[in-house]
C-alpha cells in the first residue's frame, strides 16, 4: 500500500509518496493540472491507497483528476 500527498499551489504542486510504513518512496513537481498529475500516479503502477489533498482554495481544481485514483 501507498499513500500520496499533493501539496497543491497555483501553478505548481508538490507530491509525495510514501509506503505503508511513511517512508519517502518518490517526491515530485509537477504543474497544477489534473490531467498531469492523474498520468503521473497511473503511471507509478503502485497501489495507492489514499491520497491526501490540502484543503486550500486551489484544491478543489485537482480533485477531479484524482478521483477514483486510489485503489489502485
Amino acid at each position: 500500500m501507498y499513500y500520496i500527498g499533493i501539496d497543491v499551489s497555483t501553478k505548481e504542486s508538490a507530491l509525495c509518496i510514501l509506503d505503508a510504513k511513511g517512508k519517502i518512496v518518490r517526491e515530485t513537481r509537477l504543474p497544477t493540472d489534473p490531467e498531469i498529475i492523474a498520468r503521473f500516479i497511473a503511471a507509478t503502477g503502485l497501489a495507492i491507497e489514499r491520497i491526501g489533498l490540502e484543503s486550500g482554495c486551489t484544491a478543489p481544481g485537482c480533485l477531479p483528476g484524482c478521483t477514483g485514483m486510489a485503489g489502485r
